[in-house]
């Protein structure tokens, strides 16, 4: 005899595909991303440390949201309000990694096509800060040398990668966390 309130409808996570989810919810991640980007390079943001700070804060916030709503969503309409730690983590981590992918090429084509001159303000800035620590003229020259090679594509996409893979996880981690909702046992 089944027990009247024993509801046995539970979604198994493992029927789920949670890639569409993700996908979209980088896809909206990475055009706000690019849309900062832009809008960064507009207001002058470039080369200026509290600018780097705000947008930096701002791509923070971001991430926690797009983590947070694919999540959400994922959680409470695909698989009926239940879901692992996990899936969580998975579903943010390949949200972040694919929105810092595509702010990689947004960034890269800035940098490269749109506004080349934001490469020599941002230089610049980082020269006078470097004077500041006390480097001699060679240790000046080989540090400027390797800010400038990382607006190429290739270092610009292996930082947005890893930097938005570890970010991505440390989010999602949390994130998963605080959502988790397991579905009760059944016997």
């Amino acid at each position: 005899m089944a027990i009247l309130d024993e509801n046995t409808d539970f979604i198994d996570q493992n029927d789920v595909p949670f890639m569409s989810t993700a996908i979209k919810y980088g896809l909206i991640g990475g055009g706000f991303a690019a849309v900062l980007t832009l809008l960064s390079g507009v207001l002058g943001l470039y080369g200026s440390t509290s600018g780097g700070i705000m947008t930096s804060v701002i791509s923070f916030g971001l991430f926690i949201w797009i983590v947070y709503a694919g999540i959400k969503q994922h959680r409470d309409e695909e698989l009926g309000g239940f879901i692992t730690m996990g899936r969580a983590f998975l579903v943010g981590l390949v949200s972040v990694v694919i929105a810092s992918l595509i702010s990689g090429i947004v960034q890269f084509l800035y940098f490269n096509f749109i506004d080349p001159s934001a490469v020599e303000v941002i230089i610049e800035q980082t020269a006078e800060m470097m004077e500041g620590f006390g480097l001699n003229e060679e240790q000046m020259e080989e540090a400027m040398a390797g800010v400038k090679d990382g607006f190429g594509f290739g270092k610009l996409m292996l930082n947005s990668i890893l930097g938005g893979g570890v970010m991505g996880a440390i989010i999602s981690g949390i994130t998963g966390a605080v959502m988790k909702k397991e579905a009760p046992m059944i016997a």
